[in-house]
């Protein structure tokens, strides 16, 4: 129904549904009430209704309320005005409050009102009437239209946007003042009834130069903003609409009709010509479109600066685009070529890779007369495409140039849309072409194609979001310009996927002007089936709003349709929460213009030619921003409990809303309350929730979108104890073979619920971990998971066993028994370099699977009275028994003495002597290295005493040759070579060639400390052939380290250097830290001073800082006392003296008497320099004292020297010739 069609006297006149530019005008009042521009009275031009012409529009409110009687007419008021008796404060809803009477507002109208009283904003819109507010505030929709009675003849307030941003009142500019001032005027006017929080003001007017207070900033702006407009506001009646300024908390929101602010009012004008467009009645949207035109004033925003301002006046470009384009497919249809050409000539200037604006200027071209030009254009458009973008023309363009090219009528390029919807052509195949020479070939019935071209507006169906915080480099990753094809944001649930690609969309709608629209596919939806392919292609093409009947019912055709749409126009299309590559996959064309983001918790990695933007847990800033902006400033006043409370949130971005949100609603919680719920929650995800949201749910929608298969996978992967496993532990615990646990894995990395921190090691998620913790699975283990974890024990224990013999083959050990071992998943290399670096890198695992197998294996075990309450840690202590020589080696020397004592403890309670030995054994040599002398000399007897019980010869020589190794860290190097001795005859008695090699090395080190460098040389030389025979590299280097050692003392330098240059050489790959720290002290000695200083001191000071990390206190003493030596001979006494003063204490705290003799002996030597001679004497005195005790004659020899030296200078002949004397014979004898 047409409103014309009731009102004789106003045909053929535009309405705007909004009243926003064209009015209801009689023929008689055209010339007076002329359209305005900007939908506002002319000023001075007086305009007013006839009573005639009220009566014309009441009768077209009768007819719309569909009415078919004559409505009531006001004769009865005469000639009277009847609008007069409107009442003033008539709100939108038509409710009011009468100051004089008490009756119904309603009651007080004339009665010829009441059908205006039952109207509604959708009635009226759906029957295409000229109002859309409420009645019966008509004065408000007759200002709207342009016409104003009398009565209510006001000056409106506007707000231009479109040009520079100004307040015009009655026509007039008002002087809004400075830049700030009028930014803050088009921040709250492009958001008109949205409020915005003072952040967001800030940030719209400051950017990153943000005052030190932004608030105090803004409340000026906002006092005079509000001011401004309450003065243009003042009127004398109801007909202005009031522009103030309301504010909500701590937002701000412009509280006014959007129509008083010029882009709203231009979007509006545009949209309603457009749905004009779709009905068929082109001279009313060209009206529209016309007056929507006359609103740009020039660049928007003219004169504001900063980030916000450049970005919003690209979406208004944007959209004035769009309307440019909208209004030449009008205008083409109506044949106006002549006026298109002018119009869009500069903007496909501008725009020359917009391939729909050329298409609508080639028709005009064409339309015009101007073929050559057309054809032209379409050269010049594909030259640029080709450069550019490196592609073709699209399918609309390509078909008319085609068409063009044939010479066919206009008319067929440019076909009239039938009342109703606009036609869309479908294009599945190619397009008919005209044969050389001939005529144009019949293009396709509709069973195939059409192709005709495709008139779309831009849809934008995107959500409103709060502002993104955080996930800049993703976002600027994500709206790239110099990457092609899709874009994939995937990762695990809650971590912002969705926000991303919605914030990439909006942000790239300047590039993307023909559209934004988003498309949910369910993939983890808990009340929503997944969509299938054809589902989510039917979803798309509705999302273009085309027509049901232009959608084929053939799926490969609404594929071809769906890929011109992309090809054709620039469009950002988001496909959220995608279940796989199969589900989309068909909807990516292999090149189009437009951009396609989707989100998912899979990889997508079968996508050819997608780029990947994987989210996981904020940076600790963005966490902490992200928490601020949700709690508020107020209660977010502590940046170290806000640091910690997001870590215990994992800074999970959904973990830490939750917590935000939680925290807000609990007013009386403070941070340290949250933090502490947070430290002692014995299961985390039971804090991460507020009042209607939980994490834990959409975790489990992960593990429940799995197969059953890997649902397993999950369970069983999620008991290893450690925080990371390689794909052989993985082996061992589904039970499978190498090739499907693989694929196992890569499915889990595949969901994000693994991660693979570096190659071919994996740990969970710390969310799905926490998720796992909470499964049935392991608070109740069945016999599926039992299986599981016994498998990865044996495997442990096979595979550390099996490193062990090929690291350490001299060392005494006990063969794993079969059941223990895993031969299904056992675990080989090729080198001890590549055993090294695993146990290096699995330690904190293997230690994990070896206290879980202590503590899941306590019980009641035999023992000689009955059944006792004891540890029954059999895998435990085989474990510690095969892990044992690495720690050793490595210097784990502090877990070694936990591990090593519970071993013994179960050896010993379930009667195994030879285990109890080995495990005492490994004992003694940890309180070794970290210089526990007294609890290493009560451990050995006792393993000596258990191996005899035991009949165990080994364990007896090894016990042995331990007192030998305590001796000499004692000093005493005669107890410790028969020791040593006697160990060695034990070991040789039963054959044992291994364990003698190591002997004979230990007993090489005795000999050179005693002086017997012949003796030293034969046994480290002997022990050097048996390491290498066995292929032991580590021992090997051991010895060599030794003999250079030897060189030295008997001083052949050079020799001494290449042989501690080959160690170091050798042992990097394979020896550990602290032993390759020992060959470097030693290689100090052979090196050239002072030429070699610098090398010197750094080997030194690099192996103390080892021994100290390490907790290596003995070899600490001896680096302390080289390093004073190295100051010492390079003259630097001062210095020297403080490294020797370290030493001595630490000597004496240790009982190792030689240390602190040779820490003396260099202290005095280094005093005696710098004059300090009576410390000199006393140091000196002491450590010949000690060398004599200890008979350690050469250096005993050198003391005295030294000591004579000093007695020289203080003028004690005597004394000083009695020292030489004495040192001399030393040296003789």
């Amino acid at each position: 129904m047409h409103i014309a069609a009731h009102l004789p006297n106003l045909q053929n006149v535009p309405r705007d549904l909004s009243g926003s530019a064209d009015r209801v005008v009689h023929p008689d009042t055209r010339r007076c009430l002329e359209p305005h521009p900007h939908g506002l009275r002319r000023p001075g031009v007086r305009s007013s209704l006839t009573h005639r012409q009220l009566g014309q529009l009441i009768i077209l409110v009768h007819r719309l309320l569909g009415h078919t009687d004559d409505p009531p007419q006001p004769g009865a008021l005469g000639r009277t005005n009847p609008c007069e008796r409107l009442p003033h404060d008539v709100d939108r809803q038509g409710a009011h409050e009468c100051p004089t009477s008490s009756r119904s507002p309603i009651d007080q109208l004339p009665s010829f009102y009441a059908p205006f009283n039952r109207l509604s904003p959708d009635t009226l819109h759906n029957q295409r009437g000229m109002v859309e507010c409420s009645l019966p505030r008509l004065h408000l929709c007759y200002v709207r239209c342009g016409v104003v009675p009398d009565r209510w003849e006001r000056s409106l307030v506007e707000l231009r946007l479109l040009g520079t941003v100004d307040m015009v009142v009655a026509g007039n500019r008002s002087k809004l003042g400075p830049e700030k001032l009028r930014c803050l005027l088009a921040a709250l006017a492009v958001d008109i009834g949205r409020p915005l929080s003072l952040d967001t003001l800030a940030d719209r007017l400051w950017a990153d130069q943000l005052p030190t207070d932004p608030a105090a900033s803004l409340y000026p702006l906002i006092s005079k903003l509000r001011r401004a407009l309450r003065t243009g506001s003042e009127t004398e009646g109801p007909a202005t609409p009031t522009v103030s300024i309301g504010s909500h908390g701590h937002a701000y929101v412009l509280e006014s009709d959007p129509h008083q602010v010029d882009y709203h009012r231009f979007r509006r004008l545009a949209n309603q010509a457009r749905a004009y467009a779709d009905q068929g009645e082109d001279e009313q949207a060209i009206a529209l479109m016309t007056a929507a035109e006359a609103l740009w004033q020039g660049d928007p925003l003219a004169g504001l600066r900063g980030e916000w301002a450049q970005g919003a006046r690209a979406d208004m470009h944007a959209t004035h685009l769009w309307a440019a384009i909208t209004r030449a497919t009008i205008s083409l249809r109506l044949g106006r070529f002549s006026d298109v050409i002018p119009e869009l000539s500069p903007l496909a200037a501008l725009h020359d890779t917009d391939q729909v604006l050329t298409a609508r200027l080639m028709a005009a071209m064409y339309g015009a007369g101007r073929q050559s030009e057309a054809l032209a254009l379409y050269q010049r458009a594909r030259r640029t495409l080709q450069e550019r973008l490196g592609t073709d023309p699209g399918r609309e363009l390509t078909w008319l140039h085609e068409r063009i090219l044939a010479g066919v009528p206009v008319s067929e390029l440019l076909p009239r849309p039938p009342v109703g919807r606009t036609p869309v052509a479908p294009p599945v195949g190619p397009t008919p072409v005209a044969p050389p020479g001939g005529a144009p070939a019949a293009p396709r019935t509709s069973d195939s194609i059409v192709a005709a071209p495709i008139w779309l507006a831009a849809p934008n169906n995107l959500p409103t979001l709060r502002p993104l915080v955080g996930r800049e480099q993703e976002l600027e990753r994500a709206t790239d310009p110099a990457l092609t094809g899709p874009r994939v944001i995937s990762g695990l649930g809650g971590t912002g996927k969705t926000s991303l690609a919605v914030h990439a969309a909006v942000q790239l709608r300047s590039r993307y002007p023909d559209g934004q629209i988003l498309v949910a596919l369910h993939a983890h939806s808990a009340t929503q089936r997944t969509l299938t392919p054809q589902a989510v292609l039917i979803a798309l093409l509705r999302a273009f709003e085309l027509p049901p009947r232009s959608i084929p019912t053939e799926h490969e055709k609404r594929i071809g349709l769906w890929h011109q749409l992309l090809a054709d126009r620039q469009c950002v299309v988001v496909l959220d929460d995608v279940a796989g590559a199969d589900q989309v996959r068909e909807l990516l064309p292999m090149a189009c213009r437009s951009l396609i983001l989707l989100t998912s918790r899979r990889g997508l990695h079968e996508l050819p030619s997608a780029h990947h933007i994987v989210l996981d847990a904020l940076p600790v800033s963005q966490a902490t921003e992200l928490f601020r902006s949700l709690v508020g400033p107020e209660r977010a006043n502590d940046p170290a409990q806000i640091e910690e409370i997001v870590h215990c949130c994992l800074r999970h971005p959904y973990a830490v809303e939750l917590v935000a949100t939680r925290f807000k609603t609990r007013s009386s919680w403070t941070l340290e309350h949250l933090l502490q719920r947070l430290r002692h929650s014995t299961r985390l995800l039971d804090e991460l929730h507020d009042t209607g949201r939980d994490l834990a749910p959409i975790l489990e929608l992960s593990y429940r979108s799995l197969s059953a298969e890997h649902q397993e996978s999950f369970r069983l992967l999620s008991l290893y104890p450690g925080t990371r496993f390689d794909q052989f532990a993985a082996t061992a615990l589904l039970g499978r073979s190498l090739t499907a646990t693989e694929r196992a894995l890569e499915e889990l990395i595949e969901t994000h619920l693994l991660q693979e921190p570096v190659p071919e090691n994996y740990a969970f998620h710390d969310l799905m971990a926490e998720f796992a913790a909470g499964l049935e699975h392991r608070t109740d283990p069945g016999a599926t998971e039992q299986a599981a974890l016994s498998r990865l024990i044996r495997f442990t224990i096979d595979a550390v066993d099996r490193a062990d013999r090929m690291l350490y083959p001299h060392r005494l050990r006990l063969d794993i028994p079969p059941e223990l071992t895993a031969t299904a998943w056992a675990r080989s290399w090729q080198e001890p370099a590549a055993v090294r670096d695993w146990l290096s890198s699995r330690l904190s695992e293997l230690l994990s699977v070896l206290r879980h197998a202590a503590d899941s294996s306590r019980g009641l075990v035999p023992s000689a009275s009955g059944e006792t309450a004891v540890p029954a840690g059999r895998e435990a202590a085989w474990l510690t028994h095969a892990l044992g020589g690495f720690l050793d080696a490595e210097g784990f020397w502090a877990e070694a003495i936990t591990l090593h004592s519970e071993a013994a403890e179960y050896w010993h309670t379930v009667g195994d002597g030879r285990a109890e030995t080995r495990a005492l054994l490994d004992l003694v040599a940890v309180h070794g290295h970290l210089a526990q002398f007294p609890q290493a000399v009560a451990v050995n007897p006792r393993a000596l005493a258990t191996a005899r019980q035991a009949g165990d010869l080994e364990g007896i020589a090894e016990a042995t040759s331990q007192a030998g190794v305590l001796n000499g860290k004692a000093g005493d190097f005669q107890a410790a070579l028969k020791s040593q001795q006697a160990a060695l005859a034990i070991s040789l008695s039963y054959g044992n060639s291994r364990q003698a090699d190591r002997i004979r090395n230990n007993m090489g080190i005795i000999m050179i400390y005693l002086g017997d460098h012949e003796s030293a040389i034969a046994l480290l030389e002997e022990s050097l052939v048996g390491f290498r025979q066995i292929g032991n590299t580590r021992l090997e280097v051991t010895a060599l380290s030794n003999l250079g050692h030897l060189l030295v003392e008997k001083g052949e330098m050079a020799s001494a250097r290449a042989v501690l240059e080959r160690c170091l050489t050798i042992g990097a790959p394979i020896m550990p830290a602290h032993e390759l720290a020992g060959a470097q002290m030693n290689l100090i000695a052979a090196l050239d001073l002072p030429a070699d200083w610098e090398r010197a001191h750094h080997l030194a000071s690099t192996a103390l800082d080892v021994f100290r990390r390490a907790g290596d206190r003995w070899a600490q003493l001896e680096s302390l006392i080289i390093i004073g030596d190295l100051l010492r001979r390079a003259g630097r006494h001062r210095e020297a003296i403080s490294w020797y003063q370290e030493a001595l204490p630490l000597g004496t705290a240790l009982g190792a008497d030689h240390g602190c003799a040779m820490a003396a002996r260099g202290l005095g030597t280094a005093e005696a320099a710098v004059g300090q001679l009576e410390g000199a004497r006393l140091h000196l005195t002491a450590a010949v004292e000690v060398l004599h005790r200890l008979r350690h004659q050469h250096e005993e020899a050198e003391a005295l020297q030294a000591l004579a030296d000093l007695l020289t200078r203080l003028g004690e002949h005597g004394e000083a010739a009695r020292a030489r004397s004495s040192a001399k014979a030393i040296l003789q004898g």
